[in-house]
């Protein structure tokens, strides 16, 4: 079970598409009732607007900073979770999924995911520097930023 590590995948997958030019940081994503009921004392972290919405900057810093479940469960209904997925198998990841509720996950796979990230695996510049400030800023330091400690910022 990936529990929040799953939102790794949503940051990269986010970041390459930002890289891509599909999506820009200030694109606004609907924050859905489904997304508001998984709340688990975060939801203050994501400014929500009048019309429901979040920008792509926002969610990500809530759900990476925050580790908040609205703005996880807003982005991943944005990504697509079998697009997702497809992008993990490109990178070599072949068991963790966004796809299935139980969020399967493996040392191996984090380990090749954080890696894409650290390294910038098809990021842009901008991308990968924003990815690693979000990951830099996270408020829980003993989990997944500990292994980036190496890495400058």
């Amino acid at each position: 079970y990936a529990g929040s590590t799953f939102k790794l995948a949503l940051l990269y997958e986010a970041e390459l598409r930002v890289s891509e030019g599909r999506f820009t940081y200030a694109e606004h994503i609907a924050i859905d009732e489904a997304g508001r009921l998984e709340d688990l004392g975060t939801r203050a972290t994501l400014p929500i607007a009048e019309d429901g919405t979040s920008s792509l900057e926002q969610a990500l810093e809530a759900m990476i900073v925050f580790s908040d479940n609205a703005s996880s469960i807003a982005l991943l209904g944005l990504l697509g979770p079998s697009q997702v997925d497809a992008r993990l198998r490109h990178l070599g990841i072949i068991t963790m999924s966004v796809n299935v509720r139980a969020l399967p996950t493996t040392a191996r796979d984090l380990a090749l995911l954080m890696a894409a990230i650290v390294r910038g695996e098809g990021l842009s510049t901008t991308a990968h520097t924003h990815a690693l400030d979000l990951l830099f800023a996270q408020e829980a330091r003993a989990g997944i930023p500990a292994a980036l400690e190496p890495y400058p910022t």
